[in-house]
């Protein structure tokens, strides 16, 4: 496919719960337009080298959205930048190589699996104009996935970003680091085993008054049910077991798991290692039967002994579980680096 594009036009009216400086969380009503559309065209690359039977595209590609608020909270030149009325350009240059390497039990409870490796790099530039100023964005992201055979799967990704008032400084600018590794599948007896390490790490610079990340979700500490802002960055090491066990009842199997989470997050006044530590233990397991379209099963006891709500920290917690999916290296449309 040499071409790719989209076109997103969405009104929405909804409620957001705001919090505001002078410790005021109020659901304040809002009302948008986001106008959305880009398009790329792909160029095929012959490598001189031939290292690779994959193969290996040039992809450029250009967005231009415009949000406009008609109901809101009032933003002001650094705050509340997610409702300010802002009209945007961004180009993108990337180059890209994917292929796939079967295998199973990784993402899934034992069909066949498409994990995907290959290579990605891309350069974002543009402009921005809102109700307070115009900007220029530049960003880069880089990512690189091999299956490594006997020794397993590794994945790392390094993005960063941010606007540019003037040459000299950057405002609402991100670094992101990321990598994931998982071993080759260990058998003893009727039991296979594998085991999941990812590293994630976030750095905001010169991030506005009212934005900050903070530990809720499963890429930080699983379980963890604590939403306040603490911070700008921040670092987390996840570690996973996984025993794919040979039990099958009417279509069901079932996988129990042990995890270990640690990390710090801190404000931009103070250095990363004098930030909050938190961490996280604990075991469960996974139900699952893919014949039907349920998401999976999560049955979780989670020990958290630094909980700042729980005078006993224990947490059992069931749910469903959307499945997993691996970082591809497809090109997508032209964006700005995230926070979170």
């Amino acid at each position: 496919i040499k071409w790719a594009g989209a076109l997103d036009l969405e009104r929405t009216r909804t409620f957001r719960y705001i919090n505001f400086d002078d410790s005021i969380s109020t659901d304040i009503p809002v009302k948008y337009n986001i106008y959305d559309g880009w398009l790329g065209r792909a160029f095929y690359l012959r490598s001189q080298r031939n290292q690779t039977r994959n193969r290996l595209n040039f992809v450029v590609s250009s967005r231009l959205y415009w949000n406009q608020y008609i109901d809101r909270p009032d933003p002001d030149e650094h705050n509340f930048y997610l409702y300010q009325n802002r009209t945007g350009w961004l180009s993108s240059l990337a180059i890209s190589s994917q292929s796939y390497f079967r295998s199973n039990l990784i993402l899934d409870f034992g069909r066949t699996e498409d994990i995907p490796q290959g290579l990605l790099f891309s350069f974002t530039g543009g402009v921005e104009r809102n109700e307070f100023n115009t900007r220029l964005y530049a960003g880069f992201c880089l990512s690189r996935g091999r299956y490594l055979g006997n020794i397993g799967y590794l994945y790392t990704k390094l993005e960063a970003g941010g606007f540019f008032l003037r040459k000299d400084y950057m405002e609402q600018g991100v670094i992101n680091f990321r990598t994931d590794y998982f071993t080759p599948l260990f058998i003893i007896n009727r039991f296979k085993f594998r085991h999941f390490i990812s590293l994630n790490y976030v750095q905001g610079i010169n991030r506005f008054e009212d934005e900050y990340i903070g530990i809720g979700n499963d890429d930080d500490i699983r379980g963890f049910r604590y939403g306040l802002p603490l911070g700008t960055k921040k670092i987390f090491l996840n570690y996973e077991a996984d025993a794919f066990t040979p039990y099958y009842l009417y279509g069901f199997r079932f996988v129990f798991f042990g995890f270990m989470d640690f990390g710090l997050i801190g404000p931009d006044t103070k250095k990363l290692h004098d930030g909050l530590f938190y961490s996280g233990f604990g075991i469960g397991a996974r139900i699952r039967n893919e014949r039907l379209v349920f998401e999976t099963i999560s049955i979780r006891l989670g020990y958290y002994p630094n909980h700042p709500d729980k005078d006993i920290p224990l947490f059992l917690y069931v749910s469903g579980e959307k499945r997993l999916n691996i970082e591809n290296f497809n090109v997508t449309k032209p964006r700005i680096a995230g926070f979170k």
